[in-house]
């Protein structure tokens, strides 16, 4: 990358940008004519050599204008309409300590008919067992599975919104254009700093010590070529990264009427289902059965972080707080060392804290290093999401609470609420 340096001319009294090799640094040039200097101009070269020398070498190339990039970027989006990008994603989970990469082929357009979003968009995804392609278009959701002997689509009609939960809603907001641009544009100002290359303008946005976004845009056409997503645990040390890449790719290869058109796969081959549109149940926060609760507790072949069978011990005599977690939850993470804190407190004879986790269970060594690495000594189980479902658990992170005679109470709130509850009960 080359960046833009400051050359200054003492005698002329003037600064002027110049373009300097590779790297990111500035230079500094001064002539000097002591024959025909004063007292007044020598005085004058020594604050100009302190300013302007500290200018050059503290401040970073910031010679694009936030206020330019965030007023143009929305007027370029409309531009962004019938494009076609091919698509690589590298995600790297909390849970793990390896990047899983997949690869896609991404058609929208504009089309105010749509009226979920207001455009049309296809994406296809390149698996090892063939290409599934999710599709939404005014007449509903297609999807269609193609493995190479067998040719699949099913339609459903679109409902007013889509779960912002589901795959088909993950996908979307990862790789539209507009949602990939658009928290730079509504974030505030000082939240955003920008560098500049030759030929890209590269943004960064930081919302806490925890979190922070990077979008790569082409100088030219101001769209996406790159966007980096990094949520970061400090205490614990683990790291969630989702890098997307964007590259254009040649519409005219595929007809554009063919692009959004549930006929052009019926006639190539593709057998055709209508799906009924599923309602899900409103379920009830907490519907608690304490009982049954405590018995699939008591009965669930739990594994440990070394692949041990884990049963609970029925027959202890003193309180058991469980804390409901996972390692892509930063609540739960914040939480966890505050939990921990009652093992320094307490005899395992009166009080036994147990992690449980219902999403991490294929990277449960993995996880639990992190923890034991940074001094969090609880028990950690690890179950099928299955057990967390039936247990009702459907906020995180989520406390329970063991007493001596065996039954089991939610425990309303956060990790200080549940501290407050044992030091009551242990007082």
């Amino acid at each position: 990358m080359k960046f833009k340096a400051l050359k200054y001319n003492a005698l002329k009294g003037n600064i002027q940008p110049i373009n300097q090799g590779n790297g990111r640094y500035f230079q500094t040039e001064m002539m000097f004519n002591f024959e025909c200097m004063n007292l007044s101009r020598i005085v004058f070269l020594i604050i100009s050599i302190l300013f302007f020398g500290r200018v050059a070498y503290l401040q970073p190339d910031e010679y694009v204008k936030k206020s330019e990039l965030i007023n143009k970027t929305p007027k370029e989006i409309p531009t962004f309409q019938q494009a076609g990008y091919r698509v690589q994603e590298r995600f790297k989970d909390m849970s793990s300590d390896s990047f899983e990469i997949r690869n896609f082929k991404i058609n929208y357009r504009h089309n105010p008919k749509n009226a979920l979003y207001g455009y049309d968009w296809k994406v296809e995804e390149m698996r090892p067992e063939g290409v599934l392609t999710l599709m939404f278009i005014p007449e509903g959701l297609f999807v269609m599975h193609n493995d190479g002997v067998v040719k699949e689509m099913t339609q459903t009609l679109l409902a007013d919104q889509l779960d912002p939960g589901s795959y088909f809603e993950y996908l979307r907001s990862s790789f539209l254009l507009e949602e990939v641009v658009s928290p730079f544009i509504s974030a505030p100002p000082e939240e955003i700093s920008t560098r500049d290359s030759n030929s890209y303008i590269i943004l960064f946005r930081k919302t806490s010590e925890d979190f922070t976004q990077k979008l790569i845009l082409d100088k030219e056409t101001y769209r996406p070529t790159e966007a980096i997503t990094i949520n970061y645990d400090d205490e614990l040390g683990l790291q969630q990264v989702q890098q997307v890449y964007f590259s254009e790719y040649n519409q005219d290869l595929d007809l554009l009427n063919n692009i959004f058109s549930p006929e052009y796969y019926k006639n190539n081959g593709y057998s055709y289902k209508l799906l009924p549109v599923e309602k899900e149940e409103e379920e009830e926060i907490n519907p608690i059965d304490v009982i049954k609760s405590r018995d699939l507790l008591f009965h669930y072949p739990f594994l440990n972080e070394k692949g041990d069978t884990i049963l609970f011990d029925k027959n202890f005599a003193g309180y058991v707080l469980l804390d409901f977690w996972y390692a892509g939850c930063a609540p739960c993470l914040k939480g966890l060392p505050v939990v921990n804190t009652l093992l320094e407190k307490y005899p395992e004879s009166t009080l036994k804290v147990v992690g449980i986790n219902g999403f991490d269970l294929k990277n449960k060594a993995f996880v639990s290093a992190k923890l034991r690495d940074k001094g969090i000594k609880m028990e950690l189980l690890f179950a099928e999401w299955k057990l967390i479902r039936d247990l009702k658990v459907n906020a995180f992170p989520a406390y329970m609470l063991i007493t001596p005679d065996g039954k089991l109470e939610y425990l309303p709130g956060g990790a200080e609420d549940a501290i407050m509850t044992i030091n009551s009960l242990l007082k």
